[in-house]
């Protein structure tokens, strides 16, 4: 994998909208990065050729210097004997992390839960803290599922527009910048860049950038298990 990030950036929150890296061209992945003023920027990650063995080097460095890492993606598999997480029927997620990991799976999202899971498990494998419970989300690679969390920021009954559509991003945004996000002048974000920032902004919240804000996690805590697999989380 590479980052795009421009050089001179200072990294802060990292918020990032997973991709499908098993897709014929798989999507740049959208990371969104703000400041402790919640000052927001972004840039991408890309998966490479060589990705078919998931070489997280070029992003590891990134990841290492950032407070903290809200990923829109499975960190771990279910429980032995589930076919989905707690958390994923608690928020009525559209994939389902399966017990195993199945590459000639070819149901929706299969693609797309491999690779959360498999992305989760190189950071395990390179020493990153994954979900570290007991410091609050505060450091490390998380979990995050913004098409829940965008819910409940807008608020009981409110029905969101269609994220992909203009006036969907614009009330996602409007939401952002309610909760005290400095988008640049760029333009309107992506539907995919909002994802992410909210991500981040999750994640800043951990941090205590976020006043009146907190986080905590729902579902089965993540644990390894015996094989020395990620599961829950």
């Amino acid at each position: 994998m590479r980052s795009t990030r421009p050089h001179e950036t200072t990294i802060g929150v990292l918020g990032v909208d997973l991709s499908d890296r098993f897709a014929g061209t798989p999507r740049s992945i959208d990371v969104c990065n703000l400041n402790e003023h919640l000052g927001a920027s972004f840039w991408t990650w890309e998966w490479t050729p060589t990705d078919r063995d998931l070489d997280i080097g070029g992003i590891l460095d990134e990841v290492n210097d950032a407070d903290c890492v809200m990923i829109d993606g499975p960190q771990g598999l279910a429980q032995h004997g589930s076919d989905r997480r707690q958390c994923e029927a608690l928020t009525n997620a559209p994939g389902r992390t399966p017990d195993e990991m199945d590459p000639a799976d070819t149901r929706p999202f299969a693609g797309f839960v491999r690779s959360g899971v498999e992305l989760f498990a190189a950071f395990h494998g390179k020493g990153v803290p994954v979900s570290t419970v007991d410091s609050g989300y505060r450091e490390g690679v998380n979990e995050v599922f913004p098409g829940n969390a965008f819910v409940g920021l807008a608020g009981p009954g409110v029905r969101l527009p269609r994220k992909r559509s203009v006036l969907g991003r614009q009330h996602r945004a409007a939401l952002l910048q309610a909760a005290g996000v400095l988008f640049p002048s760029t333009g309107l974000p992506s539907h995919d860049q909002l994802d992410a920032c909210l991500a981040a902004l999750i994640g800043a919240a951990a941090r205590g950038y976020v006043k009146g804000w907190g986080v905590e996690g729902i579902g089965d805590p993540l644990h390894v298990d015996a094989e020395g697999h990620l599961r829950e989380g």
